[in-house]
């Protein structure tokens, strides 16, 4: 077998775009993700998601085992890299600029990120300031690749009494920012955690006057740095 061929493009087909960068979300998370796992992320079958993983492997993107749990490479996590850089630009100018509720800029950024170019990511990172962080609170990456990641905790470790401001909302699903954004609870919002209900119960945090009961499902999802 000769060897893999190397991307040297700034364009990739859709679906494969889409793939490589549902690999590179769910990689961030822990170690070689299932390929069951991708299919299910990305809504297709799992034939479907095999045949997606074959075409990136042909490019040099993706590595996988026997079993079929895949891994990036250096060429596809360097372009996972520039495609979250991109995607959490053009959250920020939908957000920042456009006045785009944030629970809406992740989905329009999917359609519009693929199509920007270097050039014009370029521009847009410095006519939005270079900001470190989406609307979300998730880092940024230079262009460089590198990140400025600062150690936060899940809502749901903090003991009674724990004080912080929220960092970061992961996975950015509508519902969940909407049901957020009425309670208030935005990126550098201060809370202090007043309970932690046993067996799994929820989580009472205190916002300004206000005191929220929070799912221990939801609170997961909401990463403090402590104070």
């Amino acid at each position: 077998m000769g060897p893999k061929k190397h991307w040297q493009g700034e364009v990739l087909e859709k679906s494969l775009d889409e793939s490589l960068e549902a690999l590179y979300r769910l990689y961030q998370l822990g170690a070689a993700v299932p390929i069951e796992a991708l299919a299910k992320k990305l809504q297709i079958s799992r034939v479907d998601a095999i045949e997606r993983i074959v075409r990136l492997q042909a490019l040099g993107f993706v590595a996988s085992s026997p079993a079929l749990e895949l891994a990036l490479t250096h060429s596809g996590a360097a372009w996972g890299t520039s495609r979250i850089r991109r995607h959490r630009l053009v959250e920020r100018l939908l957000h920042d600029q456009l006045g785009l509720p944030w629970e809406q800029v992740h989905q329009e950024a999917a359609r519009i990120a693929p199509a920007i170019s270097c050039a014009l990511e370029e521009r847009l990172d410095t006519v939005l300031g270079r900001p470190d962080t989406c609307p979300h609170g998730n880092p940024i990456p230079a262009a460089d690749g590198s990140f400025k990641v600062k150690p936060a905790t899940p809502l749901d470790r903090l003991r009674p009494g724990s004080k912080g401001a929220i960092a970061t909302i992961q996975q950015e699903e509508p519902q969940l920012l909407q049901y957020l954004t009425a309670l208030g609870l935005f990126p550098k919002t201060e809370l202090e955690v007043e309970e932690v209900a046993p067996m799994g119960g929820p989580i009472v945090v205190r916002v300004g006057a206000s005191r929220y009961a929070l799912g221990r499902e939801v609170a997961s999802r909401i990463l403090v740095r402590e104070v």
